[in-house]
């Protein structure tokens, strides 16, 4: 869509499909924000616009809102029903003492 400024640049408009992305990128942020952050800290963060508060780190979530971890998620097929199903990986990395 053409700028109604001018610019010979046309406006961003941000599309359903790109806004779905959003919460894969915050996580991926929180992630690079968690492990390779400079000692200083993150860069920047998100924020709720109503209260200017950091948002809370994304949780993988049941559908009743309780997080869950690793070890309680699985996997199956959808299109048929399958009565065995494998674990994900639940070794967990230790975690250096200045990253928890």
């Amino acid at each position: 869509m053409p700028d109604p400024e001018g610019s010979k640049y046309p406006e961003y408009r941000l599309t359903e499909k790109g806004a779905d992305l959003a919460t894969t990128l915050i996580a991926l942020m929180q992630w690079g924000d968690h492990w390779a952050s400079p000692p200083a800290g993150p860069p920047v963060e998100v924020i709720e616009l109503a209260t200017g508060e950091p948002i809370a780190k994304l949780e993988i979530r049941n559908r009743k809102g309780r997080a869950l971890s690793l070890a309680e998620l699985s996997y199956r097929k959808r299109a048929s029903e399958v009565a065995d199903h494998a674990p994900l990986d639940t070794e967990q990395p230790e975690i250096p003492a200045g990253k928890r």
